[in-house]
Order: structure tokens, then sequence, then C-alpha cells
């Protein structure tokens, strides 16, 4: 046993614990040597202490015996913790620790000195180490050694008179996350801040890697033996087991097969997930337990999701989910019906607040702009599965103000891509086809599709210098070039993924028809392709402006627009270097802060400057269109995008609003929500007056500072809006 440990032998009377007055023997030459004196010349006194301590810490280096023993026979006890299955952690757990672990075992009567020494080794150990957290339950807050930080592994001082004991108690039920607030009432900062770090998802304590691997072998060899069994007992019953069948999917699918299962003592359940490709290898697997749900169909339902989740992780897009619960998956082919709710954190964070469609608060909670909680979660009603046939048709504009509103009306999925510069409108047929419809096909948008991060690079560089040269013919020509490449490709879109767009009409499934967004997956072979607004790269850079419309208001901003165009025809490249105007057409919401009635929604990009200060070509122009659509004609501003300058007077645009200010006061009467960006625009802030603040869109210039003069950029007034201000480059004034 103790050549196996690798420990020198020892007799029964010379142990181990003896090393005191060994290390004494040794010490005493190394002593006489520097402090002795026969006459000789010797070097300064200094402590024992000193002289142990290492160079580094200000010492001389020698080496402390008493520790060095210590730690080599530390290193025994990490092998005996390290290798539970070899002879001798087997020999020692069956003589000493049979039905506990290493870290918990005691010296128990007449034991050997190799085994006393092992529990030295075994103390020097625990000093260093701390306990995974898992469910907390079994860790002492003040006891145990549990938070990973420099200096004492326990919380110092608790700042509240009766604190928790155990560290189950700092954590919210029934989720693998820390209650923040209490844990920042009850510990000093530094503590609490190391305790916050702390991922709570671990199960378990002192799990080695070896013991995972053990338990992991000994499971395959299990379900190795119950597979290789013709007939297996099942409730008193021989059941014949039927041939295995490994269906593969289609070339180019990944299958995921995902299965949940409730605990033998029926106190929770585990969600489990595998994916293989089309040929069967193996690509990855999760699995999740759930301590406190134990009904059969949720558990699966949630092993679906988790499969989903594995997707995400593996970067997987082509995928089937294959689960053995038919009316989990009958739910989900057929749909679940009207059932939607929202769950938020409360305020005080200690509990988990849900608001079913009917409640009072839940028009609140649909669209909250994080203002009622910093977490929410939102369950959806599924819909059943569908394929949809897209085409593209390219018309003139001349009529687009008169046929929007029938176009929506006949298309289920349409939108309307307008380029005012080329006179251009390109409307999208897009509709429900059979399940059975012939087609396969994908949405891979041009615009998120992996570019070559040089092409990126060169389009953006290509667009600043035509900025900076005031080449206003350039901008048109990469419109007309941006345009014709689009309508090559099909925008897009593919009868198949991987291959070449081949003419209309596109049929394929809602998943792939509806998103788009490749880029965000580029493949390994490719590192030198990313998403082209990629910041990491320096490629495109823009403003993004959506103005939500009443329909019967949308026409006449669209005949204002056009007479922009007429004036000032060159000026309108600018967005159709982009995507032009995309319309599309949204549904009334009920939410409060949603939209009020059946809607039209614009979208248009243009140029930024990477310098904030930086005034851009036909500024002017992008300024007027933004103040056309948000002040004349009243459109409301889009949550999550627009410059600032689009959210003066939000409040007035929404009837909800006072209804959502007021559950808004409810649920966070402190304010815990709030942020910069919410007084601001939310709070209905007035907007600063500084210097060049129009430029960015800070503000709306009143002044001419507020431009740029020094660059050639005044205030004046609009071309066909005169309430406008607008900051319009004049080459007359410059200085």
């Amino acid at each position: 046993m103790a050549s196996t440990l690798k420990i020198g032998s020892i007799s029964h009377h010379s142990a181990g614990l003896e090393a005191a007055s060994s290390e004494s023997r040794c010490y005493q030459p190394v002593r006489d040597r520097r402090w002795r004196f026969k006459g000789e010349r010797k070097p300064t006194w200094v402590s024992w202490e000193v002289m142990t301590r290492p160079k580094y810490l200000g010492g001389l280096g020698f080496r402390n015996l008493e520790l060095f023993n210590l730690a080599l026979l530390a290193r025994q006890s990490w092998r005996v913790l390290q290798d539970p299955s070899s002879l001798s952690s087997r020999i020692l757990k069956a003589s000493y620790y049979p039905d506990r672990s290493l870290l918990n075992a005691e010296i128990g009567s007449r034991p050997f000195q190799i085994w006393r020494a092992i529990l030295e080794g075994r103390d020097i150990l625990k000093q260093g180490l701390i306990r995974r957290i898992g469910n907390g339950q079994t860790t002492s807050i003040w006891d145990h050694n549990w938070i990973p930080k420099e200096s004492s592994l326990r919380p110092i001082v608790s700042l509240v008179q009766d604190p928790p004991e155990r560290v189950a108690e700092l954590m919210l039920p029934a989720m693998a996350a820390w209650n923040e607030q209490l844990v920042r009432f009850v510990f000093l900062p530094t503590d609490a801040e190391a305790i916050l770090r702390i991922p709570a998802i671990h199960e378990g304590v002192f799990q080695s890697p070896m013991q995972t691997s053990s338990f992991v072998n000994s499971y395959i060899s299990e379900l190795d033996q119950i597979a290789n069994t013709e007939t297996k007992p099942v409730m008193g019953i021989q059941h014949q087991v039927g041939p295995r069948q490994w269906l593969l999917s289609p070339s180019g699918v990944a299958k995921i097969n995902a299965d949940g299962a409730v605990a033998r003592n029926m106190r929770g359940g585990a969600v489990a997930a595998v994916c293989r490709d089309h040929t069967g290898a193996y690509l990855g697997s999760s699995a999740v337990v759930f301590r406190d749900t134990r009904d059969p169909t949720v558990l699966e339902t949630f092993a679906c999701r988790e499969a989903l989740s594995l997707a995400e992780d593996l970067h997987v897009q082509n995928l089937m989910v294959a689960s053995d619960c038919q009316g989990v998956v009958n739910d989900i082919v057929h749909g679940t019906g009207d059932s939607m709710h929202v769950e938020r954190i409360s305020n005080s964070g200690e509990q988990l607040l849900k608001n079913a469609k009917g409640d009072a608060l839940f028009p609140a909670a649909l669209v909250s702009l994080g203002l009622l909680g910093v977490i929410s979660k939102v369950t959806l009603a599924l819909e059943p599965r569908f394929k949809r046939s897209v085409t593209y048709d390219y018309r003139d504009d001349s009529t687009f103000q008169d046929d929007f509103a029938n176009h929506a009306a006949r298309h289920e999925f349409a939108d309307i891509a307008w380029y005012p510069s080329q006179h251009q409108a390109v409307y999208r047929l897009d509709d429900r086809a059979p399940l059975n419809a012939t087609g396969d096909g994908v949405n891979d948008f041009i615009g998120f599709r992996s570019t070559l991060i040089a092409v990126s690079q060169g389009v953006r560089a290509l667009e600043t210098a035509l900025e900076g040269s005031r080449n206003v013919k350039g901008k048109c020509a990469m419109a007309t070039a941006e345009i014709a490449a689009k309508r090559l490709i099909g925008n897009g879109l593919r009868r198949k993924d991987g291959q070449p767009f081949t003419g209309y009409p596109v049929v394929g499934f809602q998943g792939k028809m509806q998103t788009s967004g490749s880029c965000a997956r580029p493949p390994a072979s490719s590192p030198l392709t990313a998403c082209a607004w990629d910041p990491r790269f320096k490629g495109l850079f823009f403003y993004e402006s959506t103005a939500i419309f009443s329909p019967a208001r949308f026409r006449s901003f669209v005949l204002d627009v056009k007479k922009l165009r007429d004036l000032n025809p060159d000026g309108m490249c600018g967005v159709d270097v982009y995507n032009g105007l995309l319309v599309r057409f949204v549904r009334r919401s009920e939410a409060w802060l949603g939209q009020p009635e059946d809607s039209v929604v614009v979208d248009f990009n243009y140029y930024r400057a990477a310098d904030p200060s930086a005034a851009r070509l036909s500024q002017d122009v992008w300024e007027e269109v933004e103040q056309l659509a948000f002040v004349k004609h009243g459109a409301r501003p889009h949550w999550a995008k627009n410059r600032m300058v689009a959210f003066r007077g939000v409040q007035g645009k929404y009837p909800g609003w006072a209804r959502f200010a007021a559950a808004k006061r409810q649920l966070d009467p402190r304010g815990l929500f709030d942020s910069p960006w919410s007084e601001d625009v939310v709070g209905g802030k007035e907007l600063s007056k500084d210097d060049g603040c129009a430029l960015d869109g800070r503000c709306v210039c009143s002044e001419d500072r507020h431009c740029s003069p020094g660059q050639g950029y005044y205030c004046g007034t609009g071309l066909v809006f005169s309430e406008a201000r607008v900051c319009r480059y004049s080459a007359s004034q410059l200085v």
C-alpha cells in the first residue's frame, strides 16, 4: 500500500507524526552554520522565520522542512481524492470511510500511521479547498470554505443580527440564481461581490473529474447491458424489445433526440438532449435537472426547449427534434391555443411574478422597455407549422402611395422596399403555402450574410471617401449597383440552403423564410468573414430610423418625400445604398406601449460618421425626412431604434401611456429599473442644446452652433416642411 502511494516504508514506531523532532535535527546544522561563531566572519543575523521565507517575499529562501513534509502528505491525499478507483484508494475507503468521503472521514480507532499521514495531508488540503455550490442545502455559510477570494474563504462578518445559516437561504427559490438584494444586505461589499460571482449551478460537493468519469462510464456500461437484453420486466410483465433503429436525418440536417424523466423519489426530474449529424456522428449534448418539477409532460416540453438551446450552442441551423412524447409533439406541430403569459422578477428580487393574458397588468408587462423588471420571460402561443411562397416584384414607384394598402391586404407577409432615388419599389408577394407544397427554400438575406472582412472594410472606406469629397454622384452609383446585385440574387432567397438563386417563387418552411442572419454563425473554415457591421472590424456603421404611421397619414408622408426627392434627386441616394425605405405592416397591440391601431412601419438606414461631430453628406435631407415623419405626420418611434430627436413628445403618441406610467409607479415605486435612457426618453427630459448637438441627432437645431459652421453646415428651414430645422451645407458661407 505504501509502495502504491509512493510513500517510503515506515515502521509502527517511527511515525510521520514524529516529523517535528526529525525536522529539528535536520535544521540544527543549518542554524549552526548561520548563527554560531568560531572566530570566523558570519552573515548578519536574521530570524529563522525570515530565513525560510521565499526570496520574492523578502526572505532568504531556505526550505522549511516541516511545511515541505506537509505538502508531500497533502499531495498523497490529493491523489486519493482524484483517483478513487485506484487500489490504495479503495483499500483506504473500505477500512476507514466506507459510507462517507475522504474529506469527511474521521481518524477512527487504532489507525495505522499511514492513515494518520493521509489525514494530516487531507487537513492541509481542506485549508485551501472550497465547496462547490449546488442547492446550498449542506453548505454552512460561516463554517465552510465556499467563497473564492484571496483572503479568507469564508465571510468576514454579518451585517445583520440573525444571519442565514445555509447557503441555500441566499438563493431564489426554484432558481439557480442568487438573491442579490439579500446577499448585499447581509455581507460586506467585498464578500457580496465574491458571492455573486459564483455560478450557482454545480451539483454535489467536491466531485473530481475522476469521480465524474467513473460515474459516466459505469452508467454507460449499465445502458449497454440493458440494450443487449432482449426482454425486460416492466411492472412485473415481460416486455419484448423490438429491433433498435436509428433513423438518420436528411443530408445537411442535424437531429436532436430530447427526453425528460421523473426522479425515482418523485422529488424532481431532468431533461437531456443529444445532437448528431446526418451520418449519426455525435455533435454535442446537454442536460438540466429540475428539483421541483415532476410533471412528465412539462419535463418533455422542457426537453424540447433544451434541444433548441443545444442547437443554438452548437451553431446548428438546419435541425430536426425527435421526442417520444406524442402529446408534446402534437402541441408543437398543431399549436397550443391562446396561452400567453409574462413572468418577471419583482423589484425586491424575492419573488417571480406572473401576469397571464387577461390580468390587469398584462398590457403593461407585454411591452415594458425593461422598466418593470430586469428579467422578463415571455411565453407565447405556438402556431401550427406551415410553408411560405415568396416572390419579389420590381415596379415603378409612381403609384406606390396608392398601392400599399391593397398590397398589405392581399398578402399576409407583405412588405415593400422603396428606393426613392431610383424611382423604384420592390413588392414582396409573400403568402402561406400548404405543408405539401414543393420547396425547401431559405431566406439568406444578402445584408445578413457572412461577408469578407476586407470587403466590408472596403465598402466603408469607399463611402467615407465619398462623404469626405462630397461626391453625391458616387453615392448614387453605389445605390444603383447595390439594387442591381440584390435583384440578381433574389435579395438572398435560395431554393435550397447552399444553392444559388434560380428564380421565383421560392417556397420554404416558415422558420427559414421569416428569419435570416447566417453571418451570426460563420463557419469555422471562414475566419476572414463576419457580419458587415461587426464593430471589431470597422465595417459598416449607420443610423437606423424607424417611424410607425397611422395608415391614413402614410400616404401624405410618401407624397412629401417624393416632393423632397424631386427638389434634390441625388440627396436620396444615401439611403438607397442600404435598404431604401423598408415598409412593413403590423397589427394593433393590446400592450399599453404597443401600437394602438394597425400600422405602417418604415425603416431606413443611412451613413453614420465614426466621429459624432462630423457632418454628413445630404444631412439636411434625412433630418427633414425625420421631422416629416415624427413631427408633421405624427409617426410613433420604434422603442429600440432611432436617434434621440425621434422621441420628442412620445408620451402623447401612445394612448396607454398614462396607464403604463401608473403601473410603473405601482410595480417600481423606487425607480430601481430606471436608466439614463429612460429618464431622457420615457421621462420626457429636455434634450441638451450644446454645440454640434444636431449632427448626431441629440437635438433639432435652432442656432447655427447646433450644426457645424466650421464644416460649412448652418441651421436652416426644410425645403418641403417649412417648420423643419435642418443642418444644411452652404459653401458660400464657409469661412
